[in-house]
């Protein structure tokens, strides 16, 4: 019956698309007003669209389709503004800016000079067929919780390549439009098409539209970025907007950065209506757990911003996050506003580095033997510690990258001993420098693996081992332990996340060693081994974390599960039916409740299974999966009239934005692992003052030539004091 009515609706959805196609298919559209300046970016001039007057079938079959798609390289961003039509409106403005890849569109006109089979991937070589204006259609749909078409958008606009190709190498087109909404969720679906190429770009944005009459509404954070190269184009007729829109008096371009640079500052706007009060942001990892580590700075009133509405100005530092996709949320402190915005961090190469310092990249480095100048790299390395300024750490990254260029063994191990040298001699003055020293080669490792600089990558953790073994053999305190764990887990936590399970297992076990009690280890080496289906071990793991206290539901759930699997059912019916309650996480609660209903049905306990996946399904309604395992064990009963009205009631587009509790559970939990990087990052800046005093360079040692016999053997101060030398551990290796 379900899909009968649902049959019903997309045909009548079809037949009202065509008749206002062919409403409009008389209409000729109006050739663009003339360009009286050359309208960039940088420039307040915008081109403007022109209204293709209707919808077409083709198009609404592609755009209902609720898929994404194409070759275009295209976003869209949706920001809701109180309507202007009237003070007690209920509608609101909801501005739409899109992003097309100026490159794409290229390709796709010069797609053409070969019967549109040549591609370049994306990137156009500035050359093409420029005779010919690049027309680019752009249709926005607006499609309710009931699958009702409630506004749309359709334009177009026609760029002289001859005039523009150099504004699009690189850059962008940024159209901007907007759409009148009632309060409510809706699904944007946005097509830009290259007609003549056949080329299109097929997305899928929701947005939630607030009530404006309401006293306090926070909009999703935006990114206040400067803006870039390429043509602006502005929908036909009113938008109700200046364009670009001025804050503070200067011109902000709404767009959706797809990444931040690990390290830097992102700025960004908060839009809303009684903002007053503190608003903190949370980090979210892909799971939805909230990771430590993120800085809001601000926010600010914004003297000049849009209008109708507060603006706020705010900067987001997040530090100690691997490469990855992540999701920002700021909330006010009672709670009573919340909202989420997307990014993802990059790491930069090493020749961005290089460039962002204001240097030449250069392959290799020239060689150079000057023991001081390595001591000065370090020197200014360590200043990344408290500015998160990456650009620090390019004077010992060109050096290592000198040194091991050639991926001689015997270079390798001279750096190595070279920058051990150094690390004696601050450990001679005093022990605990060396923790700023571990946390240095640690940030080294995570860069030079992230930037698949494979053979630094080895120095780096091999360096950073052997530095575990000095300070452990010169330092016994409970306190030494502690931060070597905090080191390995570190390392252990990303080879884990890169896939290196076995390498990861070892480093985790070489952490145990020193804190057996250590968290994250033990929360690490149990998913690892549950990936191997060594249950018994990852059950041995979990029950060391839960005899020392924790409380963790995912710690729990994860004990039920694996003492369930090796036939070990003690409390487990118990730990599962305490976590299916809970009202968060959203995830744990839908899991162990599959997995209770799973043991009561193997247990012959079909009607009790079948009550808690009811109970589970009133509670998390938009989990499909309870809804069809239900289905499922009502029709192994027989009650087949009621798995068909489960079934009935299903919706697959509900929970589309989260991640399958399944999927989540496979992933290594990150929170207890980025703990411990903050753990060593707090230690090692704790310690940091008394290091950079030791590095100040040594005229003794500065005019000493570090290979001749006279020179201080490694391990040796200037004092003449040594340290006790490491010893090798095993797991370590």
């Amino acid at each position: 019956m379900s899909r009968q009515t649902d049959i019903g609706r997309w045909i009548w959805l079809a037949l009202v698309t065509v008749w206002w196609s062919l409403g409009a298919a008389g209409q000729d559209a109006a050739p663009p007003p003339p360009e009286e300046a050359k309208p960039t970016l940088n420039t307040p001039n915008v081109l403007r669209a022109v209204d293709l007057g209707g919808l077409e079938t083709r198009t609404a079959a592609m755009m209902l389709s609720a898929q994404e798609a194409g070759d275009l390289d295209v976003s869209m961003i949706a920001i809701p503004l109180p309507s202007e039509a009237a003070a007690d409106s209920a509608l609101s403005r909801v501005v739409l800016a899109v992003d097309i890849s100026g490159d794409a569109l290229l390709a796709a006109a010069d797609s053409r000079l070969d019967g549109g089979k040549s591609d370049d991937g994306g990137k156009s070589s500035g050359s093409g067929d420029d005779e010919n204006p690049l027309i680019t259609e752009i249709y926005i749909y607006a499609i309710d919780a009931q699958n009702g078409l409630v506004a749309s958008l359709t334009q177009a606009f026609r760029l002289d390549l001859k005039r523009y190709r150099t504004d699009l190498i690189g850059g962008s087109v940024q159209f901007f439009g907007s759409l009148e909404l009632p309060p409510g969720q809706f699904s944007l679906r946005l097509l830009v098409s290259h007609r003549r190429s056949g080329r299109i770009g097929l997305r899928v944005q929701p947005v939630t539209v607030p009530s404006w009459r309401s006293a306090r509404v926070l909009l999703p954070p935006l990114r206040r970025e400067p803006a870039g190269r390429g043509v602006l184009v502005r929908q036909a007729g009113d938008v109700g907007l200046p364009f670009p829109i001025m804050i503070d008096d200067q011109p902000w371009v709404p767009s959706a950065p797809r990444s931040v640079q690990a390290g830097n500052k992102a700025a960004y706007l908060l839009i809303g209506r009684g903002l007053q009060g503190d608003l903190r942001a949370e980090i979210l990892g892909s799971d939805g757990g909230v990771l430590p580590g993120a800085d809001l700075q601000g926010p600010q009133t914004v003297a000049r911003g849009l209008p109708g509405v507060e603006t706020l100005a705010a900067e987001l530092i997040a530090h100690r996050l691997d490469a990855g996709d992540y999701r920002l949320r700021v909330s006010s402190a009672d709670g009573s506003l919340s909202a989420l915005a997307p990014f993802s961090v990059r790491l930069p190469s090493s020749t961005a580095l290089a460039v962002q310092a204001g240097a030449h990249p250069r392959k290799r480095p020239s060689r150079s033997k000057d023991i001081e100048a390595m001591r000065s790299a370090f020197h200014t390395a360590f200043g990344f510690l408290d500015s998160r300024d990456r650009t620090a750490l390019l004077p010992l990254i060109e050096i290592e990258q000198d040194r091991i260029g050639d991926g001689l063994p015997k270079q390798q191990k001279r750096l190595g001993d070279q920058e051990l040298r150094i690390a004696a001699e601050l450990g001679s003055h005093d022990v605990e420098a060396l923790v700023p020293m571990m946390w240095l080669h640690e940030e080294l490792y995570r860069h030079y693996r992230q930037t698949k600089e494979f053979l630094l990558a080895t120095h780096s953790r091999q360096v950073l081992i052997r530095l575990t073994e000095l300070y452990l053999d010169n330092q016994s305190s409970p306190e030494a332990g502690q931060v070597v764990a905090d080191v390995l887990v570190s390392i252990a936590g990303f080879l884990q996340n890169a896939g290196s399970l076995i390498s990861a297992e070892h480093t985790y076990l070489a952490a145990l060693e020193h804190r057996s009690d250590h968290s994250a280890a033990l929360i690490g080496l149990a998913t690892i081994r549950e990936s191997y289906a060594s249950y018994k071990g990852a059950a041995q793991a979990l029950e060391q974390l839960v005899e020392g206290g924790s409380s963790d539901p995912e710690i729990s759930l994860r004990l039920a599960l694996n003492r369930i699997r090796i036939g070990s059912n003690t409390d487990s019916a118990e730990r599962l039916q305490a976590l299916a309650a809970l009202p968060a996480p959203l995830w744990i609660a839908a899991l162990a409740a599959q997995e209770l209903a799973n043991f009561q049905t193997a247990s012959k306990q079909p009607e009790a299974a079948i009550d808690t996946l009811k109970a589970a399904v009133e509670r998390h309604p938009n989990v499909q999966r309870l809804r069809l395992q239900l289905a499922s064990q009502l029709d192994r009963l027989g009650r087949a009239s009621e798995a068909r009205e489960v079934l009935q009631e299903l919706d697959p587009r509900a929970g589309r934005d989260q991640m399958s509790p399944r999927l989540r559970y496979s992933r290594m939990p990150r929170a207890p692992y980025l703990n411990a990087r903050k753990a060593l990052a707090d230690a090692a800046s704790e310690r940091l003052p008394r290091v950079l005093e030791s590095l100040t360079p040594d005229p003794a040692v500065a005019q000493a030539d570090p290979n001749s016999p006279e020179s201080p053997a490694a391990g040796a101060s200037p004092a003449g004091e040594t340290l006790t030398q490491p010893t090798p551990r095993g797991n370590q290796r």
